[in-house]
């Protein structure tokens, strides 16, 4: 049903319409869903390529099409080619709220997981302690979203073998979920988890042990 809107709307009112743009957009979302991926793929990296045109690479809604781009490219786990559109969008978020606004906390955290994930762990680990410094800054220590970023320090840290500094990271994050009593992730669980699975990594049976009972009491 979209794709024949979408053919009615170009064809009537030109592809670079703002309403044949948001068929296009809503077209994407939905064969994204459906798992019909190349597909939207193309379909978003045409509608980047009018914004481009028609309202340059600094707009914001030329970023938006662009975080879009980036969300499908994670979602077929193109983390690195993702990171590259996000580090676009952020840059123009950046250019539109300023260095040390939220929104760039949450692309800088987006731009740290897919770079872990795409095994670029030196990068993930300068993005995420970005995003990390501003959300402490703006949300303060306990808020979900910063505790997320904590906790995604810390499995960086690990996947680099950090161990001693990665359980550190974990053990603070750990504390700081349990005192925030936090729902919306569960992040004082998976600190326990991780720190238990890392200290079996040094070799400290003990620690594992105990941290495999706080884990189990947030089950």
């Amino acid at each position: 049903m979209l794709e024949e809107v979408l053919d009615i709307r170009s064809r009537s009112l030109g592809e670079d319409n703002a309403a044949t743009s948001r068929t296009r957009s809503n077209l994407a979302v939905v064969l994204g869903v459906l798992g019909r991926n190349d597909e939207a793929q193309q379909i978003l990296e045409r509608e980047l390529e009018l914004q481009l045109a028609i309202l340059g690479p600094d707009h914001p809604s030329t970023a938006g099409v662009r975080n879009s781009v980036a969300r499908q490219l994670m979602r077929q786990k193109k983390h690195l080619e993702a990171v590259e559109q996000l580090r676009e969008v952020l840059r123009v978020e950046r250019l539109t709220h300023g260095d040390r606004e939220l929104p760039a906390a949450a692309t800088l955290h987006l731009v740290a997981v897919e770079s872990s994930r795409g095994d670029d762990q030196a990068g993930a680990e300068a993005a995420i302690g970005e995003a990390l410094a501003i959300r402490r800054e703006k949300l303060g220590p306990d808020d979900p979203e910063t505790l997320l970023s904590h906790y995604w320090l810390g499995q960086i840290l690990g996947k680099q073998e950090r161990w001693a500094e990665a359980v550190d990271v974990l053990a603070d994050c750990y504390e700081a979920a349990v005192r925030a009593e936090t729902s919306k992730y569960p992040i004082a669980r998976e600190s326990a988890r991780l720190s238990a699975e890392y200290y079996e990594s040094i070799g400290d049976a003990a620690a594992a042990s105990r941290w495999r009972a706080r884990m189990n009491e947030h089950s």
